[in-house]
C-alpha cells in the first residue's frame, strides 16, 4: 500500500476544496448585486435539482419494494382501504341484507391508496400537490403500474426565492394478474348467494372457511408476488354475517 501517495492525494483534495470555497466566496462578495443574485439562484436551483433526483429515485424504489406489501394489505383488508366493517378481524362483505362487496374500481382505488401510503410516509419534506394517480394495465401475464403526480419545492436563500415543480411518473412492472382478485371475489359471492348459512353447502367450496354460528369467515389463496426481498404469499380475507342486522351498525362501502 502506498501510504505516502494516499497522503498527498488526500492533501490535494483538501486544498482543492478550500480553494474552490475561497473562490466562490470571492465571486459572491465582490460581485455586483445582479451577479450575486444570479449566483445565489444558481446555488438554490442546483440544490433543488439534487433533491429532486434523490427523491425521485427513492419514490421509484418505494414503489418497487412496497408493491407486494401494499397488495397484501389490500387483500387482508377484504379488498378495501382500511375498512372499519370488521368482525373478529375480518372485513364484512355482507351483514344480513346489507352488502358491501369489492368491485374492480374499488380494488384499484384501494390499492392506489396503499401505494400512496407506502411511498409518501417517509417523505415529509416533499410537498405533494396531490396523491399519485395510479393506473394498472395488463401486459400479457404482467401487471404494469404507472403513477403520476406533481411535486413542488419551495426554497429560500437570503432574498432569493425559488419555486420548482416537477411531474414525476413512476413505473413498475410485476409478474401478477390483478384480475384474479376480482374473479375470486365473484367466486366467494357466488357461494354466499347460493348457500346462505347452509354449512353443508359451504363444504363444496374451493377455499378455506370457517363459521361461528351465523358468522362465516374465509381465506382465499391468491398465489404469490415477488420483489427483491423474496416472495409474499397472498390471501384474500373476508366475512359474511347471516344473523340479524338489528342493533348493529350498517356496512360502509
Amino acid at each position: 500500500m502506498n501510504k505516502k501517495g494516499d497522503y498527498w492525494s488526500f492533501t490535494l483534495l483538501i486544498v482543492t476544496i478550500i480553494v474552490l470555497g475561497w473562490t466562490s466566496w470571492l465571486v459572491l462578495t465582490n460581485s455586483s448585486p445582479i451577479e450575486r443574485a444570479t449566483g445565489l439562484s444558481s446555488i438554490l436551483l442546483y440544490n433543488v435539482f439534487d433533491e429532486v433526483e434523490a427523491d425521485l429515485m427513492y419514490m421509484d424504489k418505494s414503489l418497487e419494494y412496497g408493491f407486494s406489501d401494499s397488495l397484501n394489505e389490500l387483500l387482508l383488508n377484504g379488498g378495501f382501504f382500511e375498512s372499519q366493517n370488521k368482525e373478529n378481524g375480518y372485513v364484512l362483505w355482507k351483514r344480513d341484507v346489507n352488502e358491501c362487496y369489492p368491485t374492480e374500481d374499488s380494488i384499484k382505488g384501494a390499492l392506489s391508496s396503499y401505494l400512496n401510503k407506502t411511498i409518501v410516509e417517509d417523505l415529509d419534506k416533499i410537498n405533494l400537490s396531490g396523491d399519485f394517480e395510479f393506473t394498472f394495465e395488463k401486459e400479457g401475464n404482467w401487471l404494469k403500474i404507472v403513477g403520476e403526480s406533481a411535486l413542488v419545492y419551495v426554497r429560500d436563500l437570503e432574498n432569493i426565492h425559488v419555486d420548482y415543480e416537477v411531474n414525476p411518473t413512476l413505473t413498475y412492472i410485476v409478474d401478477y394478474d390483478l384480475d384474479q382478485v376480482m374473479l375470486k371475489v365473484l367466486e366467494v359471492k357466488g357461494v354466499i348467494d347460493s348457500c346462505g348459512d347452509n354449512v353443508g353447502c359451504w363444504g363444496s367450496s374451493n377455499f378455506n372457511w370457517s363459521n361461528n354460528g351465523k358468522l362465516f369467515t374465509f381465506d382465499v389463496d391468491l398465489g404469490k408476488v415477488e420483489n427483491v426481498f423474496g416472495e409474499t404469499n397472498l390471501t384474500l380475507k373476508g366475512a359474511v354475517d347471516f344473523g340479524s342486522g338489528l342493533g348493529k351498525s350498517s356496512l360502509i362501502c
